[in-house]
């Protein structure tokens, strides 16, 4: 099977098949449907709308289409050789240690968070990035501001990211020993 047998489709299960949903008006529930034959989770219950159809495209291509081709390059962030040294990129866009990122999840949200670089010092050095979040708590509701909470967590390839116009202040790199 090619790549031309993958089209995006709002499906309908009518009387045990499955159907265009571009005509239903009742409250049937919809789903993603490839003209491969794939077949995603009911997104929704409801007549036929745009933005019904835009739901069901974004779990078409992130269950079904993204898994045949793997992530748009533009959104993958990598560390690259430049005559500057090695440095991270997303697609084209140099990002550096700090700078605001959004790390798409497997259901399709963004979290927030800043890049972190961890050196890994063992054998072979290296740097791994991560994603540091800002937890929140009750603390928030406070004047006390000299303790916020957050985590980091490892941004795995080829995870799918974008850059964020966020200014933010986070560590910008941590040091893991062997």
């Amino acid at each position: 099977m090619g790549m031309d047998d993958h089209s995006h489709e709002v499906g309908v299960r009518v009387e045990g098949t499955v159907q265009p949903a571009a005509g239903v008006t009742d409250g049937s529930p919809l789903f993603p449907l490839c003209a491969c034959g794939w077949t995603g989770p009911d997104v929704v219950r409801g007549p036929w709308t745009p933005e019904l159809d835009e739901a069901c495209y974004e779990v078409w291509a992130r269950e079904h289409w993204e898994r045949l081709v793997g992530p748009d390059p533009a959104t993958v962030l990598e560390e690259r050789a430049t005559e500057h040294g090695r440095r991270w990129f997303i697609g084209e866009q140099t990002v550096q240690a700090g700078q605001a990122l959004d790390l798409r999840l497997p259901a399709g949200r963004w979290l927030h968070g800043h890049l972190v670089l961890v050196e890994v010092r063992d054998e072979r050095p290296w740097t791994a990035p991560h994603l540091g979040i800002a937890l929140g708590g009750v603390w928030e509701s406070t004047d006390c501001t000299d303790y916020s909470l957050s985590a980091v967590v490892g941004i795995p390839p080829p995870a799918a990211v974008r850059v964020c116009p966020d200014p933010g202040g986070f560590p910008t790199s941590l040091v893991v020993h062997d």
